[in-house]
Order: structure tokens, then C-alpha cells, then sequence
């Protein structure tokens, strides 16, 4: 999913520092430095770092929400 987002989502490429020419890590790259990133006990840091400093530029975290609706026709007026 990540890799897809990267690949499609202009924002997300701006923040990484790519640009539309650039190439788009794979999925086995993401998870590679997950990974890595896991093993090394970082992840927790680099997500308390990332809070921290939303917080000092007051920026407010809403986590994106999904929902799948179905449009269906109804008698009721």
C-alpha cells in the first residue's frame, strides 16, 4: 500500500524529498528499512520524535479514515 500511495500521492512524494522522476522505494525496500528500523529499537523513537514535533508546530494528527459505502435506493421519501 505504501509503495502505491508513494506512486500516486503528490504530497507524500514532497515530503519524502521526491520528485515525479524520481524512483519509488518497492515494497520489499519499505519493509527491508522497517525492518531494520525494528531491530534497532527505532521505530518507537522516530514515532515519539514525529509527534513531538507535530506538537511544537502545532499541527493536530487526525489518522485518515476509510469507509466503504453503498449507494442503494430506498421507497422512503
Amino acid at each position: 500500500m505504501t509503495e502505491f500511495i508513494l506512486d500516486d500521492v503528490l504530497p507524500w512524494l514532497r515530503l519524502l524529498g521526491l520528485s515525479l522522476g524520481d524512483r519509488v522505494p518497492d515494497e520489499n525496500m519499505i519493509c527491508h528499512f522497517r525492518n531494520r528500523l525494528t531491530e534497532n529499537g527505532l521505530i518507537d523513537y522516530l514515532v515519539q520524535a514525529y509527534d513531538e514535533y507535530l506538537q511544537e508546530i502545532d499541527c493536530v494528527y487526525m489518522p485518515i479514515q476509510i469507509s466503504d459505502a453503498s449507494i442503494v435506493s430506498s421507497t422512503r421519501q
